[in-house]
């Protein structure tokens, strides 16, 4: 992900859809990292800034933090 975050980012910026991600994986944690750090390098969040950036994704189902 960290590898094409410009691009990742384009794509949330122009309304991507949804992300899921299993939260009872040890990778769940990982791609929440990940997520907050593309949007720190590339939209120039801080830390704290990209955790509501996340927490918007969710509230709007963009990121969906799913078990399946």
């Amino acid at each position: 992900m960290l590898e094409h975050g410009a691009r990742l980012w384009r794509w949330l910026q122009d309304g991507a859809a949804p992300l899921r991600v299993r939260r009872r994986e040890p990778d769940g944690k990982d791609v929440e990292a990940t997520l907050a750090t593309i949007a720190q390098q590339h939209g120039g969040l801080g830390e704290e800034a990209a955790g509501e950036y996340l927490r918007t994704l969710a509230a709007d189902a963009r990121y969906v933090r799913d078990v399946y």
